[in-house]
């Protein structure tokens, strides 16, 4: 017997593929929400779900380049293992060693599972056919709530100086929202309209949630935003007080130094204006990371601003930096006081962005006219492996960028500036629509790395003519193709088609690049003003919408992921 088990003992220490070996899934990011890899995945019923993984084999002796890695899923517990959408990782190369890891950005469809649930695991198979798998990761088919707000109605609370904007969590998500905004506790003023959120006067504000059935919703949750006097005995006070704009440095150069101008007061009197120069500086900064609801103290005394030493300056030069930084500064009536209420004004703020010049697919799609009667069609971009935020920038000249993640840092996926994709808004002057060339960009924040990419350009040219539509009796057009709206585009599931005038009407037709329809939606003679229209069983490629009736039809490229 004693013999028998020393020569098991020996085959298992000559076996290395088949003793000491781990597979495991870390990292785990459920749409942009890290979550713990050992609980079980909250995906909607009716939502596609993104999820960035890390996996990772680990052997106890160097393994060979010729294994292969995959992540798989399993819609119940005794179903076939099917390849997740994007979980074929190829070969692992362990170069000589004995661990290796991969990074995978898959999607998971709610029609993929049954409704008790499946499962998600990492798979290793060796260059001879052994196979080795992670623990199984449970998928629930329920709505997460990921951001839930604290069960006191006034959790939060934020000093901010005089002409301030204040530091806000993200949105509390639900997954039928048609737009989430900011308002003051009454509900009846959105905070982005009050001049671009520079506030001089306290306000309770708390969140508002349309929905897209039409009904509202106002969060019970509110946060109290104390503004700092300055120079409160003087009459419509005006503080001038101006810092130099962003900066894109590569990673591991210094920045340049940021400039600001010689800051001053002006107040009414009773013979008229008077102007004072102000001399009293102290340079702020803080390290961008979102907020969220349920921890929003902790994150403010984490991530919210603090005096940079000794910095009372004109002028600050920032030393080099691994992640992004915001600046701002402030002049104070008394320089000696440093508590949170003193009285003070700031200066716009300004970011440094470590830019990494790493190559990734951060890119964003496409040039288009937007009419004088048109809207502009979404901008796309494509989704990033990792933990990503996004902050979308525009320039009129290509030059000088200026983002909007002052305003709704809410990580919605259309229609705001944090999103994957961003829905332009035609801004106006007075009362007449703008005219001219917008450029847009967007940056790309890996969580992982702390570092921002950015992406190309495109341009939106705001026209002053209107799209023409031909009434010739008895005769089809084709209509341009900015005038028909879809998004998301590129779309995985679940996509959108307005912008025309009785949509319903319309027969629908998808068309392969074969000329092969492949889905076809007959007209009805309801009131609706969109489509919608499911693509999550089409293979991923490029498609040709077309919307036809007795007089017009219209065409649009569509992508599906």
């Amino acid at each position: 017997m004693k013999k028998i088990m020393l020569i098991l003992l020996f085959i298992l220490f000559c076996n290395p593929k088949s003793f000491g070996q781990t597979v495991s899934i870390n990292s785990l990011v459920v749409n942009n929400v890290s979550v713990n890899s050992s609980d079980p995945i909250n995906i909607h019923p009716s939502a596609i779900t993104n999820i960035s993984l890390a996996t990772e084999v680990l052997f106890t002796v160097p393994q060979s380049n010729y294994g292969t890695i995959n992540i798989y899923y399993q819609k119940n517990k005794i179903s076939t293992p099917i390849t997740a959408d994007g979980g074929s990782g190829g070969n692992l190369l362990f170069n000589g060693g004995n661990s290796a890891g991969r990074t995978f950005n898959i999607t998971l469809n709610p029609a993929q599972f049954d409704e008790t649930g499946g499962y998600i695991y990492s798979e290793y198979k060796t260059d001879t056919g052994t196979i080795y798998k992670s623990v199984n990761i449970p998928i629930v088919k329920t709505i997460p709530n990921i951001n839930t707000p604290p069960s006191d109605p006034n959790y939060a609370t934020q000093t901010i100086p005089y002409g301030g904007t204040p530091l806000l969590p993200r949105f509390v998500n639900y997954y039928d929202a048609a737009s989430k905004d900011w308002v003051d506790s009454s509900g009846n003023i959105v905070l982005s309209e009050r001049n671009d959120w520079i506030l001089y006067n306290t306000v309770t504000i708390r969140q508002r949630t349309i929905f897209t059935n039409g009904t509202i919703k106002l969060e019970p949750q509110k946060m109290n935003i104390t503004v700092s006097k300055f120079l409160s005995d003087f009459s419509r006070l005006y503080v001038n007080n101006e810092i130099s704009k962003n900066m894109y440095v590569p990673l591991g150069q210094n920045p340049g130094t940021i400039i600001g101008n010689q800051a001053s007061e002006s107040h009414n009197t009773a013979t008229g204006t008077v102007t004072n120069l102000l001399n009293n500086y102290q340079w702020q900064k803080r390290t961008i990371y979102p907020l969220w609801w349920n921890n929003i103290n902790e994150g403010l005394a984490l991530y919210g601003w603090y005096d940079i030493p000794g910095a009372t300056q004109a002028n600050y030069t920032p030393p080099s930096e691994s992640r992004g930084i915001e600046y701002r500064r402030l002049v104070v009536e008394n320089p000696s006081d440093k508590s949170i209420s003193r009285k003070c004004s700031t200066s716009n703020k300004i970011t440094v962005y470590p830019i990494d010049n790493k190559d990734i697919n951060n890119t964003i799609c496409c040039d288009q006219t937007a009419y004088y009667n048109t809207n502009p069609n979404p901008i796309t971009g494509t989704i990033l492996v990792g933990s990503t935020a996004y902050i979308w920038q525009s320039s009129p000249d290509g030059i000088d960028w200026n983002d909007f993640s002052t305003r709704n840092l809410n990580g919605n996926s259309t229609g705001n500036s944090t999103g994957k994709d961003y829905t332009p808004i035609r801004s106006t002057n007075g009362r007449r629509p703008y005219v001219g060339i917008i450029k847009y960009r967007r940056l790309a924040l890996d969580y992982g790395t702390n570092l921002y990419n950015i992406s190309n350009s495109v341009s939106v040219n705001y026209s002053n003519q209107t799209a023409k539509i031909s009434n010739e009796k008895n005769k089809k057009i084709e209509v341009n193709d900015n005038i028909l709206k879809v998004y998301p585009n590129p779309g995985i599931s679940m996509i959108t088609v307005n912008g025309i005038d009785n949509i319903s009407s319309f027969q629908v037709k998808v068309i392969d690049t074969t000329g092969k329809i492949v889905i076809s939606k007959d007209p009805n003679q309801s009131d609706n003003e969109l489509i919608r229209l499911d693509i999550s069983t089409l293979p991923k490629g490029i498609y040709i919408l077309e919307l036809e009736n007795k007089s017009n039809k219209f065409r649009k490229k569509i992508i599906k992921n």
